[in-house]
């Protein structure tokens, strides 16, 4: 055959192609110190698994904790503008309130003015006229 020709060994079958084919090779012991460093390999593979299991795990807990603090902090912000308006609020009735009192501590002077003008018209005092605490009461 030729160099055209197709290789000496293939292995065929039904199943998808190996990364490695071992043909009908003696399949011989490994010495002592391979096997051992095979299995510290394999034992440090699966720490390194379990790690990088672990550390996905965390960066959604952290991901988590994130989202969970904006949210918080957008709560904050909106309880700061509410309150913010309700102090406000408070301080505008407050004033009214104020105003509110200063007139009405003005009409009580104006109508006890006007009282005492009435009475000094019709030429009696307040005692007189029976307005004020009898003798007996």
């Amino acid at each position: 055959m030729g160099e055209d020709s197709q290789p000496a060994a293939r292995c065929e079958s039904d199943r998808p192609p190996q990364p490695v084919c071992f043909m009908s090779l003696p399949v011989t012991p490994l010495p002592p110190q391979i096997a051992q460093a095979l299995q510290r390999l394999h034992q440090a593979l699966g720490q390194i698994e379990a790690a990088a299991e672990r550390a996905g795990e965390f960066a959604q807990l952290r991901a988590n904790l994130q989202e969970e603090a904006a949210i918080m902090q957008d709560d904050r912000a909106r309880l700061a503008a509410e309150l913010d308006s309700a102090q406000a609020h408070a301080r505008a009735l407050e004033l009214a309130s104020a105003d509110v009192s200063r007139r009405l501590d003005a009409i009580g002077g104006a109508i006890a003015h006007a009282i005492a003008d009435v009475a000094a018209l019709a030429g009696d005092s307040p005692s007189a006229s029976g307005a004020g605490p009898r003798a007996g009461d």
